[in-house]
């Protein structure tokens, strides 16, 4: 434990001390209030003091706090104060200043499209978690998907992100959930207003979302717009992407309409090496190449009717489709204490999918209400065909699967909140989801153990909330309890008629507490939490991956229980977070021996496992040339699944990304990152490092953009993995060209690409579970 703490103080002395601040004994104070031009007091305004003009460094920056009241105290004869908030005017005040300030900010008028804070700290702590705003240097980045992965308690992971200690999160934009990230490439930087990052969501959000992370995009001009982007990114193989968007926005109408057309191929080199049995006496060695294309097409219908300030209706149908193609060419050697046999296995396999979403919405709001409603509608059809080859046909014969899914869900949602005074806040509600899911599975080989199913899957969940929200001066307290009910049904051709897989019923309670100090500012939170098995891992049957590896699910899992502590603390331009959970039940893919030569993936419920994690960032700039972010983590775990040692793992992350400014049209991006030697899971990674540099360039008014970019450009970053049990192991090693290179082109028509973003208010996490 003391090694443990020596490292999470080394980690913040390392970052925090980059920051260069300096405390001093104060023998004066300035103190006042930020309010709108109706009287209502802003939370989270920017207040910059100046010794000289606006023109020179600021000497400090605080932010109002819930109550909109802002402190500080300094030795120095400050001259003038600076105001800001976005959509509001900027506010100048000069020497003399009263003791106690009313700063009155004005609405800017509609027709401004952009506005930008340029104060000293670009995020702060929110009563939910913590927002961020990119400098102006951050938005010359291609999309809202670079900016996210450069965040400091975010990473990429694959197509998704994790908040780190947290898991994967789940993405809105203006309340909207979205369920494809791809989507994030097709939002530009100049669109963005703020990003927040949510560690413990409320008890708005289902009790099986554990992390957030809200987008919030400006409001633009009323007119019509057209815009295309197209990119290219090389490595081995080129991927084609291609964008096109129109919007026509009137004072009380918005529509918007998009194409996206996406072409990606995918090649690579795999070795995999299974040992199994006690003494691990036999082994399958596979020297395999892969494959895949991939074709998407998303085409997506916005329409929101805004009468007047009070209300709003919405309505979005969006289609996808997508085809996935995969072709392998598998290299065998199985030996154990008898066989020694060699041959190859051919495969190619079909995936095509078909995915409709519905999204209605009505908002209703004045200064002491504001109510929600919200419905999805979301329909979607799948299958899969595999074609394996085997050129021994007396040790593996051919195998031809076939699998196929249907998926239906329609949810409903209603949230209220009330101000019962300036400080204290009320907000209830209540949602329900009804889902149903269709899995149909059938191999057509000399396996005789391996039976075609045919299940369909029912579930309810429906919930009620409640939550209170309390301000005072520098402090700002919530609680909120969550009641949800969830059960599933099951029907198959074996058991005739329903029979109940589980049902649950449980209390989820949250509470935080948010503390503003001049410039710093902290939150700790807590929540109860849970994770419900996916449909894919309640299935039933056995599933055919290779002749020596078979897939399952479990019908007999239980859904997981989740203690979730978190603490957030931010100085200036220096953030941390620190989060501790506890898994009771904790549902994890466990390699097992099926048979003497054959490995069986099937989930698990495991015993409580415990996590802890560490994430601090800091930003620096250097005049107007050079802005560096820098972040670095630090995660632990203590693991308790059978057949397995008791896993105690670490591992740190170092990423540093920095933007220089060349001119007005070149920005030049490099960035580099470090990842030791970690556990994740039952897996143990090996370290791995990487560098990438990036160019843009704006021509036209910034009406043209180039991106070019060049990632891993030493080819140093893997996919590698091994798993080490008692019985079985597996090392894994997928080894393709990491390192690639873009070119994005943008061009948008001068004044006329304007329109709000479509803003639901979906919390529906059930799509993901499908």
């Amino acid at each position: 434990m003391i090694i443990l703490q020596n490292k999470i103080i080394i980690i913040l002395l390392v970052l925090l001390g980059t920051s260069g601040v300096c405390f001093a004994q104060s023998n004066s104070s300035l103190s006042g209030k930020v309010i709108d031009d109706k009287g209502n007091t802003l939370s989270g305004a920017y207040i910059d003091m100046f010794l000289s003009s606006e023109t020179s460094e600021p000497i400090a920056t605080v932010i109002s706090d819930s109550l909109g009241e802002f402190h500080l105290s300094t030795e120095k004869k400050i001259k003038l104060i600076r105001a800001q908030y976005i959509g509001y005017e900027k506010v100048l005040l000069k020497a003399p200043f009263a003791d106690s300030l009313i700063i009155k900010m004005e609405s800017m008028p509609l027709e401004l499209t952009e506005v930008a804070i340029t104060g000293k700290t670009p995020n702060k702590i929110t009563t939910n978690g913590i927002k961020f705003t990119p400098t102006q240097m951050q938005r010359q980045l291609p999309n809202i998907s670079h900016y996210i992965s450069q965040l400091p308690f975010v990473e990429k992971s694959g197509d998704s992100f994790v908040v780190v200690g947290k898991g994967r999160a789940v993405f809105y934009i203006d309340n909207r959930r979205i369920e494809d990230l791809k989507e994030l490439k097709e939002l530009k930087m100049d669109e963005l207003q703020s990003v927040e990052v949510i560690p413990n969501p409320g008890i708005i959000y289902n009790s099986d979302i554990k992390a957030v992370i809200k987008i919030k995009t400006k409001k633009k001009n009323t007119g019509m717009g057209f815009e295309l982007t197209s990119g290219i990114i090389h490595s081995e193989l080129t991927e084609l992407w291609n964008q096109g968007n129109f919007s026509y926005n009137t004072p009380t109408l918005c529509l918007q309409t998009s194409l996206v057309y996406d072409y990606d191929p995918t090649f690579a080199h795999l070795e995999i090496e299974q040992l199994m049995r006690k003494e691990h006496t036999s082994s399958v060695y596979y020297n395999s190449t892969e494959k895949q294309i991939c074709r998407n097409l998303r085409f997506r219908n916005s329409l929101i009717y805004t009468p007047n300030k009070n209300n709003s209706f919405g309505v979005s149908m969006s289609y996808g489709h997508s085809n996935w193609t995969t072709d392998v060419d598998n290299g065998l050697h199985y030996t154990d204490d008898i066989n020694n046999v060699e041959y190859g296995q051919k495969s190619h396999s079909t995936s095509p999918n078909h995915k409709w979403v519905g999204n209605l919405f009505y908002n209703y709001s004045n200064k002491k209400i504001e109510f929600f409603f919200n419905t999805d509608i979301y329909r979607g059809i799948g299958s899969r065909n595999m074609v394996s080859i085997s050129s021994n046909h007396t040790v593996e014969p051919d195998v031809d699967t076939r699998s196929e899914d249907s998926n239906f869900l329609c949810y409903f949602q209603a949230l209220g909140n009330y101000n019962i005074s300036e400080s204290i806040k009320f907000q209830m509600g209540a949602d329900y989801a009804h889902t149903s899911v269709l899995q149909a599975y059938n191999v057509n080989s000399a396996h005789a153990v391996l039976k075609p199913f045919d299940i369909k899957t029912y579930q309810h969940r429906y919930a009620e909330y409640a939550s209170l929200n309390y301000a005072i001066t520098n402090f700002a307290f919530s609680l909120g309890l969550r009641h949800e009910t969830l059960s599933i049904n099951r029907e198959d051709d074996v058991k005739k008629g329903r029979n109940k897989l589980f049902s649950i019923s449980k209390l989820y309670p949250s509470a935080s507490v948010t503390m503003t100090k001049g410039a710093f500012q902290s939150q700790l939170s807590y929540s109860l939490k849970t994770e419900y098995p996916t449909y894919n891992q309640l299935r039933a049957g056995l599933s055919y991956s290779s002749p020596y590896l078979y897939e399952s699910g479990n019908p007999d899992l239980c859904p997981e229980t989740r203690h979730e502590l978190s603490f957030l603390g931010k100085f200036l331009n220096s953030s941390l977070m620190l989060n501790y959970t506890a898994i009771r039940d904790e549902i994890i893919q466990v390699p097992t021996l099926y048979s003497d030569n054959i490995m069986l993936y099937r989930p698990e419920n495991t015993g409580t496992n415990k996590y802890l994690s560490l994430s601090v960032g800091q930003q620096i700039n250097w005049g107007d040339i050079l802005e560096s972010s820098l972040k670095a983590s630090y995660h632990s775990q203590w693991l308790n699944v059978a057949g397995f040692t008791k896993q105690k793992g670490e591992g740190y992350i170092f990423r540093a990304n920095n933007t220089i400014n060349i001119n007005k049209n070149i920005k030049c991006f490099v960035n580099g990152s470090y990842q030791s030697a970690s556990e994740n899971g039952l897996f143990k990674i090996p370290q791995a490092w990487n560098v990438d540099l990036a160019l843009n360039l704006s021509f036209l008014s910034d009406r043209l953009n180039i991106y070019l970019e060049c990632t891993d450009i030493f080819s140093t970053l893997h996919a590698k993995r091994g798993c080490y049990g008692n019985n079985i192991s597996m090392d894994y090693s997928r080894n393709y060209q990491t390192r690639t290179f873009t070119i994005q082109v943008s061009y948008n028509l001068p004044n006329i690409i304007n329109g709000k973003r479509y803003k639901g208010n979906t919390t529906n996490s059930e799509i993901q579970r499908l």
